[in-house]
């Protein structure tokens, strides 16, 4: 996006970018976890994988900046189910399984 930017300024722009995903994974954490909750695990883990797939799409035809940074933000805040898969493995399995 930033063919003639210094390095310095590169790397921030780089950081805001990366840190974008993890925001959104912030936001949606909550949202997730109460919809599993209310829906069920499976669907709120399917659901998180083609929100996945929507925004690497979208962050791959991005040609802004700006685009880029809503689609790692949507990115993150549509796979904010980290938390829903962990719980999801801690009722399937046991000491059992191990």
């Amino acid at each position: 996006f930033f063919p003639t930017l210094e390095k310095a300024k590169l790397g921030m722009a780089v950081g805001y970018l990366s840190s974008s995903y993890f925001m959104g994974q912030f936001a949606g954490a909550y949202l997730w976890g109460a919809a599993a909750d209310r829906f069920g695990r499976r669907p709120v883990l399917m659901l998180g994988m083609l929100g996945t797939l929507l925004s690497m799409t979208l962050f791959g035809m991005s040609t802004t900046f700006a685009q880029a940074m809503v689609a790692r933000f949507l990115g993150g805040f549509l796979n904010g189910n980290t938390g829903v898969c962990k719980v999801y493995l801690s009722e399937v399995l046991d000491f059992s399984n191990a």
